[in-house]
């Protein structure tokens, strides 16, 4: 039952970002005045497009920064162990992150 709920809002959150970023469009005053479906189908896929865009453009500047952490660790003042164990933690992350 957590699974199912947790499915259902987060499609429920989902749907609010859409209809959120579909006001935001400048077509959406026509679309919502007209009742047209497929104008309505083309700007929900113009907006979905775009947020996939952002998300990927996200993951390389993500997987970026922790491609930087990794290769700009320094030791300065850390025992050789402590060194060792954040960057082993940074690695474990950039992993994680693709």
């Amino acid at each position: 039952m957590g699974k199912f709920l947790l499915l259902l809002l987060d499609s429920v959150y989902n749907i609010q970002l859409l209809l959120h970023k579909m006001k935001q469009e400048k077509k959406w005053e026509v679309v919502g005045a007209s009742y047209d479906p497929l104008e309505l189908y083309k700007l929900i896929e113009s907006v979905v497009l775009k947020l996939k865009q952002t998300e990927d453009q996200y993951i390389v500047a993500a997987m970026w920064d922790q491609y930087k952490q990794v290769f700009n660790a320094q030791q300065g003042s850390l025992s050789n162990t402590e060194y060792y164990e954040k960057l082993i933690t940074k690695v474990e992350v950039g992993e994680s992150v693709g």
